[in-house]
């Protein structure tokens, strides 16, 4: 299910590869519902990959030029703005990687 470049890494404990269509269908949907105008996500193609503590999704990033989106979803529908769902974006699986190392979750970081 995941694209062959991430085939060489390895997913960081809390975090999950979703396995199932329907999950990461469900993920991939979700996402689109909740972003909104000037979310650095809305409007784009994402794949899901992986679940993490909490809310916590991995997307996987087809048109660049950030590779990878660790997102907090929230499940209430479309957020009232940009800022929402909290979103980090990776150019790199080792930038990821040194996030999902120190533990955190995407909303411990957002900025609120």
């Amino acid at each position: 299910m995941w694209p062959e470049i991430l085939y060489k890494f390895e997913l960081i404990d809390p975090w999950e590869e979703v396995t199932e269509e329907s999950e990461a269908k469900h993920g991939e949907e979700e996402l689109a519902k909740e972003t909104t105008p000037g979310h650095p996500l809305h409007g784009r193609r994402v794949v899901a990959l992986a679940r993490g503590d909490g809310d916590d999704c991995l997307f996987f990033l087809p048109g660049g030029p950030a590779f990878l989106a660790v997102v907090h979803l929230t499940y209430h529908g479309p957020e009232l703005g940009p800022r929402w769902p909290g979103t980090f974006l990776f150019t790199t699986i080792e930038q990821w990687e040194r996030y999902a190392a120190r533990g955190r979750t995407a909303i411990d970081d957002h900025d609120h």
